[in-house]
This record gives structure tokens, C-alpha cells and sequence, in this order.
């Protein structure tokens, strides 16, 4: 697996072809710590993917993820759905595939998504449209954009789409290996492609006569263009030009019609025919130094909460050293800084999220990244360290611990009765929690009935043991219900309970672990498996979302005179909760802020008790700054509805 990864990115460098030097190397990228500036770290946002190429943001926050064999997969509010979108026959051979992914400039209205794959004959690339539906994709809705040229060479196929703010699609082709192919500008090959999203010429394109390749040419000279990033601000577009055996390249394709030198020149050239990138780095082993870049992204989000001084710069990334840099761009004066380093993992992609933060792929972990700044809310998945089911009747004293299935059912034969445990270990995270789902993968064993209920209560008894757990020795639960679900159909999924107050109350409380009971609300003989810590994959999952550290009372002025205090009431809250002052001196305001700093709402207090409506917020966590005239005091509140 890894000879074909560094195959499929930077073919043609055979001294790293050797099993030997592969493995050193291997061993050198992936020991190094992890270094971010103050304030940033790195999170996981799910895993389980399988040689993802590239991935791309919806406009409502769902991320979609190419992979190489063909399946676009979906990572919705944080987890990786189990069904695919779509899947799209190719040939994934070498560095074929799979390759780019982009969403109309209308999706919302269109629900238009575009991939650019190689066909399963692998006669040559295409660029499809399809239509989204919800999840999945419309049957039957390809429309295919672009066919190009006859492929040869199987490797250096590029395959990133961007849109740009005039609606236009600019794609990267590679030179299939071929390096005359990047100066032939009857060929698409080694070039930037501008083209209508119907795959039509727009007007402004640099060659406006000749052949139909000719006339979608915006940029040539190129060896395999894998990455593009256009700023939505000012309309530059830089390009990324992995090279062959000494540079790699950032490549400004702004303006159109310009020859970057492939395969004449690799890097910095004194042709004056040539246009020459705006940054290059050798290769390498050092920071600054890589192997194939394969990412990059201009930071300029609606909103984050990143230190303004990040603002507007290009962020890019190499495939093999694990460092993520910054470019400053002023005019033609360029200045390079690190940004991170020793994050191993095979980075291809990088995108600026709509939460404004950036966002990486990892082919060898299977996994899309993201790097978050200071009290920003963190997503941890929890798995069990216990779980069984237990059987009731004649098998009451016997112990179904280590298994892969664990069941739920009512049933008037008491054999035939089975409830789920799953106890989770909760010390692995500190802060303020906001969100906490129990996740578990499952379905009914057959289709009789369509669905079943199942609740979820909580269970003080935490000392259990999966390996001797039994009908008899259960633990006690509590009859209130934390949560239902309901399981349908014989197709496994993923199905959630929403146990967050429990989990705020135990974190607060200083508990170390909880304890669930999954069970159904009424009798029938169908019963709903899900797969125990011992599956292979798709394990129960507790999923929390909280932000570290802790806020405390902010006090401005001197503690004898102005606002004593102010009380919240319920905190957690649901949709109204209470606001209570205590000795004011004068008018006084209120104002509720997210974690991101945005104000949510504002407003003068008429009253010293003031009942807020919180029917417009979200679930999370939010301060709250009341002031008087002589003095301003922060809380926070839990909304959880």
C-alpha cells in the first residue's frame, strides 16, 4: 500500500521505489511530534475512509469525500455516514481513479455536484455532473460535462475542479506522463482548463480559434496539477505543480495563457518564454522540504475565530514531511513561515471550512483533519470499554460479553428476553460539554414488523464486567428514558440517543464513567442486533462534543459597588430560561455571545427577573454579559433542547 501511495504521487523518483529507503522514511515522517503556534491544535473529524483523493464542503456543512475506487462518501455533523452517496465505476489504477470533486456555485438550488473520474474502460478521464438528494444521489442523473483526451500513460492525471466566483470551472489535467503533452496545445493534457460548468468555452479564455482543446486551455506548461485554490475575495488562483525529480511548485494561473515550462523546466527558469512560479521548495527530508505537494487553500473564511494575522494567507501542504506552510502574498514579494509540523499521515487536500477552520485529508489514516484555535469546541469518540447483552429465562445465568452482536427484545417467553450494556470511560476529556450522542450500529434481524422502539436509561453501576455479566447480575437501571430510537428494516445503520443532559450532569458531578441499558418499549419476536466492541468495524460510539478549559466570572469594577451578581435558571436550559440580578445600579443590559464570538442576542432589562426565549439558538455552549453602569459580569449557559 505504501510503495503504490508514493507511486501514485511522485512517479520517477526510483530512489524512493526501494522497500528499504520506504521504510526508513516511513519511520522518520511518522515520529515526529506534532507543533502548532500557541493556541491551534489538531482534530480528528472521522475516520474510516479508504484512499481518499480529494473532498469538498456543502453549502450546509456536509463534507464530501472522493475516494480513489470510485465511492463518494458523506461526513455529516461529524460522522462519517455508513452508505455511500454514490458510487461511480473506474479504474483506479496507479494514480487513476476517482480524482476531483465540486459543488455547483448553486447547489442549494440545483443540488448539482460534478466529479471528475477515469472511465472503467480506461480509454480517458470525464467530468460528470450528477444531482444530489438529500444523501444520496438522484439514479440515472450522470450528465456528462467533458470527455478528455485518449489516455496512454496511467499516471499524472490531475483531476481537481474549483469554480470560480464568475461561475466558470477551472480543472487540472495532468500530462499522462507524457512531458511533450504540456506544450501541445491541441491536447488537454499538462494544462489548466477554463470551461463552462456545461463543459462548453466561456468567453475570455487566452486562445479563442483552433481546436476544442485549444480554446478550453487556460494555463499549459504543467506536470500534474493536482491542486487548485482560487481566493473568493480577490479571484487569484494559485495552482499546484508537483515536480519531478528536485522542485515542487506554487504556480499563480491568474491570468490566463501563460507557459510554466513542464517538461523543459522543473522550478525557477531563466527562459523568459516561461512564467515561474511565485514559490518553490526542493525535496527533501527537512521542514520546507517534501516530496509532492498536494494541498493548499487561501484562508479567507466568512468567520473564525483564528488570529487575524492568519487571515488572507495561502496555506499548503507536502504529501511526505508532515508540515503544513504559509505563504504571505504582497504584490510579487512572497514570504514563506511554517505553520505546523510532524503531522504524519499522507496529506492530500486542504480546504478552508465554512466554521473557519482548516481542513486536511490523510490517506494513510483513512481520515479528514482539523486544526482548531483556542476553547474552540473539540468532538472526542468515545468507544466501550465494556459491553454484553444479557438473556433472560433458562439463560439468565449465562454470560454474552465477548461477542460481535449484542441484542434487544421483549418477549412473553422469558428466554427469549435481551438487553444491551454499554459502559463508556469518561475521563479522557475535560471541559464544558455541549453535545453527547450514543451511536450504535444496527438493524432488526428480519422484516416482519417495520421498526422497533428503543429506549435508552441510565445505570449507576459502572464496576460491571462484560466478562461475567449475566441476566441475574445486571445492572439496576433507571426507569426514566434517556432517549428512544427507532430501528427499522433489516439494513444495518448507525442509530443515535441523545444522552447529553446525563452526561453534563455526570462530567460536573466528577464521574468517571457511564453505564447505559439499551432495550425495546413494547414485545414482539423480532429483536434488533447491533455490533459489540468485538465487530470488526462500525463499534458503539459515544460521540461528545465539548470545549476544554472552563469559563469563569468576569469582573470589570470593584466588587462593593454596581451588580452584586446575576443568577441563570435552568442551566442547562432548554427553549426560556430565567435571568435574575442582584443590587444593579442603574440601566443594565444583557448580551449573549457564541464560542466564536458572534453576538446571538441584546437587549435592556427592564426587570431585575428577565425570562429569555432561546428558541432561535442552537444547542451549545454560550456566554452571557450582563452589565449595569458600574460594572460587567460573564457566565455561561448550556443550552440543550
Amino acid at each position: 500500500m505504501f510503495t503504490s501511495i508514493l507511486t501514485n504521487f511522485f512517479p520517477g523518483r526510483k530512489y524512493l521505489f526501494l522497500l528499504g529507503t520506504l521504510l526508513t522514511l516511513l519511520g522518520v515522517f511518522n515520529t515526529k511530534a506534532q507543533t502548532f503556534p500557541a493556541g491551534f491544535s489538531l482534530q480528528l473529524v472521522d475516520s474510516g475512509l479508504s484512499q481518499p483523493t480529494l473532498f469538498a464542503f456543502a453549502p450546509d456543512g456536509r463534507i464530501f469525500v472522493a475516494e480513489q475506487t470510485g465511492d463518494v462518501r458523506i461526513i455529516k455533523n461529524g460522522s462519517l455516514l455508513v452508505r455511500p452517496f454514490m458510487h461511480v465505476t473506474v479504474s483506479a489504477v496507479g494514480e487513476r481513479g476517482l480524482l476531483g470533486i465540486a459543488f455547483d456555485p448553486n447547489f442549494s438550488i440545483n443540488n448539482y455536484l460534478y466529479l471528475y473520474y477515469t472511465l472503467p474502460s480506461q480509454v480517458n478521464n470525464r467530468i460528470s455532473r450528477f444531482t444530489a438528494s438529500g444523501d444520496t444521489v438522484v439514479p440515472g442523473s450522470e450528465t456528462v460535462v467533458l470527455d478528455l483526451d485518449t489516455l496512454l500513460g496511467v499516471n499524472h492525471n490531475g483531476g481537481v475542479i474549483q469554480f470560480a466566483p464568475d461561475g466558470t470551472m477551472y480543472v487540472g489535467v495532468g500530462e499522462n506522463n507524457i512531458g511533450s503533452n504540456a506544450q501541445d496545445l491541441d491536447t488537454y493534457f499538462g494544462k489548466v482548463l477554463r470551461i463552462n460548468s456545461d463543459g462548453s468555452v466561456p468567453p475570455g479564455n487566452p486562445f479563442t480559434t483552433g481546436s476544442p482543446q485549444r480554446q478550453r486551455v487556460w494555463s499549459y506548461g504543467m506536470r500534474n496539477p493536482y491542486t487548485i485554490a482560487i481566493q473568493p475575495i480577490t479571484g487569484k488562483i494559485l495552482v499546484n505543480d508537483p515536480g519531478a525529480s528536485a522542485w515542487e511548485e506554487v504556480n499563480d494561473c491568474t491570468t490566463g495563457g501563460n507557459n510554466y515550462g513542464w517538461p523543459f523546466d522543473e522550478g525557477m527558469s531563466i527562459n523568459p518564454a516561461f512564467t515561474n512560479p511565485i514559490y518553490v521548495y526542493p525535496h527533501g527530508t527537512a521542514i520546507g522540504e517534501g516530496c509532492a505537494i498536494t494541498g493548499g487553500t487561501f484562508f479567507n473564511p466568512d468567520s473564525t475565530n483564528y488570529p487575524p494575522s492568519y487571515i488572507g494567507n495561502y496555506f499548503f501542504l507536502d504529501f511526505c514531511n508532515g508540515w503544513i506552510d504559509m505563504l504571505s502574498i504582497n504584490g510579487t514579494n512572497v514570504t514563506r513561515s511554517n505553520f505546523a509540523t510532524g503531522i504524519a499521515g499522507y496529506h492530500v487536500g486542504m480546504v478552508t471550512g465554512p466554521d473557519g477552520n482548516l481542513y486536511f485529508a490523510s490517506r494513510s489514516d483513512g481520515a479528514i483533519y482539523k486544526i482548531v484555535y483556542g476553547n474552540a469546541p473539540v468532538t472526542t469518540r468515545l468507544t466501550t470499554v465494556a459491553d454484553a447483552y444479557v438473556r433472560g429465562g433458562i439463560f439468565s445465568n449465562m454470560n454474552y460479553g465477548t461477542v460481535n452482536t449484542l441484542y434487544t427484545r421483549v418477549d412473553s417467553v422469558p428466554e427469549s428476553n435481551y438487553e444491551t450494556f454499554l459502559r463508556f470511560d469518561l475521563t479522557s476529556f475535560t471541559g464544558t460539554v455541549s453535545s453527547a450522542l450514543l451511536r450504535v450500529y444496527g438493524g432488526l434481524n428480519n422484516n416482519t414488523i417495520p421498526d422497533l422502539t428503543v429506549e435508552a436509561h441510565y445505570s449507576t453501576d459502572t464496576t460491571w464486567q462484560e466478562s461475567t455479566v449475566t441476566w441475574n447480575t445486571r445492572p439496576v437501571a433507571q426507569p426514566a428514558i434517556l432517549d428512544t430510537a427507532t430501528v427499522s428494516g433489516t439494513v444495518k445503520e448507525y442509530y443515535e440517543w441523545n444522552i447529553t443532559s446525563l452526561i453534563i450532569a455526570l462530567k460536573n458531578a466528577g464521574a468517571t464513567a457511564v453505564t447505559i441499558k439499551l432495550n425495546n418499549t413494547s414485545g414482539t419476536p423480532i429483536r434488533a442486533l447491533y455490533n459489540s466492541k468485538e465487530a470488526t468495524q462500525h463499534k458503539p460510539q459515544l460521540v461528545v462534543v465539548y470545549t476544554p478549559g472552563s469559563f469563569t466570572m468576569v469582573n470589570t469594577s470593584p466588587a462593593n459597588s454596581g451588580l452584586t451578581d446575576f443568577d441563570i435558571f435552568p442551566n442547562p436550559s432548554g427553549d426560556l430560561f430565567n435571568v435574575t440580578l442582584r443590587n444593579r445600579v442603574g440601566d443594565a443590559s444583557l448580551k449573549i455571545n457564541d464560542l466564536q464570538g458572534r453576538t446571538v442576542m441584546q437587549k435592556l432589562m427592564d426587570n431585575s427577573i428577565e425570562r429569555i426565549n432561546a428558541e432561535t439558538l442552537a444547542n451549545g455552549v454560550y456566554l452571557i454579559t450582563v452589565s449595569d453602569a458600574t460594572k460587567t459580569i460573564t457566565k455561561k449557559i448550556i443550552i440543550n433542547k
